[in-house]
């Protein structure tokens, strides 16, 4: 019996090792896929698409978000600029963009907060009452987009905000329900490739600016 269970016991061993490795190869083209298309960016407003690739291999990893999107700090890091995609009642996806400012909501300073101390991630969460008086206040600026937001979640009792921090904002997933330590450190890993791919788009968008200077200056110096 004790040699039949050790044989038994190394192919559970086995089969393991063979999931974990599907598991990795899974997780990698998942994030080979949002890598590609934000390296695919030419525009800031294509982060709505990235958004969206975002979603759907975040889903396909079985994360259930309601949403997911990048908060992107402006120059003046007074407020942030929100490109998400967000799950309706009909299984179906709407784009959110907008502003959001620091001082709307206390869960909003919180996730700001931990940005500037550079801590890695922050998750918080609010339920009922609290949840809607949230989204009034956000809904409250500008940008009617977030209208949108506020309908798709109009009867959800409980929200958690999962944010995960880079060098020019940060990635956030909104959840019903807490993430356990593996999906953290997957969107963790999702975090990192969208922070060294952000980082190249804006090196291209540089450098295009730099270029078209250059013909500017070239075409005044012919007229002159």
């Amino acid at each position: 019996f004790s040699i039949v269970f050790e044989q038994a016991y190394t192919r559970f061993l086995d089969l393991q090792k063979a999931e974990a490795q599907t598991r990795e190869a899974q997780i990698e083209a998942a994030l080979d896929r949002v890598r590609a298309r934000s390296m695919a960016m030419h525009k800031a407003d294509e982060l709505a698409e990235v958004s969206m690739v975002l979603f759907e291999q975040v889903l396909n990893l079985g994360i259930k978000p309601r949403s997911c999107g990048f908060l992107i700090m402006n120059e003046a890091r007074e407020n942030m600029e929100d490109w998400s995609a967000n799950q309706d009642e009909h299984g179906g996806f709407t784009m959110v963009i907008g502003m959001l400012s620091f001082n709307q909501h206390p869960i909003l300073s919180e996730v700001v907060e931990t940005w500037k101390r550079g801590d890695s991630y922050f998750i918080g969460s609010i339920h009922g009452e609290a949840l809607q008086e949230y989204y009034q206040a956000v809904t409250n600026q500008e940008s009617t987009s977030l209208e949108i937001q506020k309908n798709v979640l109009a009867n959800t009792a409980s929200e958690y905000t999962n944010s995960f921090n880079f060098e020019f904002g940060m990635m956030y997933v909104l959840t019903p329900d807490p993430l356990h330590e593996a999906q953290i450190r997957l969107l963790l890993r999702f975090a990192n490739v969208f922070k060294l791919t952000y980082r190249r788009f804006l090196d291209l968008q540089n450098a295009e600016a730099q270029a078209r200077e250059a013909q500017i200056e070239t075409a005044l110096e012919r007229v002159r």
